[in-house]
């Protein structure tokens, strides 16, 4: 795995974790429009684009649109979350 793969992960792992710190942030008085601010002042949008040179378009535009259905499998396999109708069309 190059440094592009590497890199893919890294993001992902990190936007994996925002809900996490959105309730940190939540918790010390923070509203939605200052986990925008720090969500995208600190470093997410450098390792997001800092990967796609070393990846093909196609293989960023998979990981963008698969990434939301491996967190509900996730979910449901490692949580055991039901998956209501809703979940299901999302």
């Amino acid at each position: 795995m190059g440094i592009g793969g590497i890199l893919v992960i890294v993001s992902a792992m990190l936007f994996g974790l925002m809900p996490i710190l959105a309730r940190q942030i939540d918790a010390m008085g923070g509203n939605p429009l200052s986990l925008c601010v720090y969500r995208f002042i600190f470093c997410l949008p450098f390792l997001l684009f800092q990967s796609y040179p070393y990846i093909s378009s196609g293989t960023a535009t998979t990981i963008h649109f698969v990434y939301p259905i491996l967190v509900l499998l996730g979910n449901v396999l490692l949580f055991h979350a039901k998956m209501t109708g809703k979940k299901r069309f999302i």
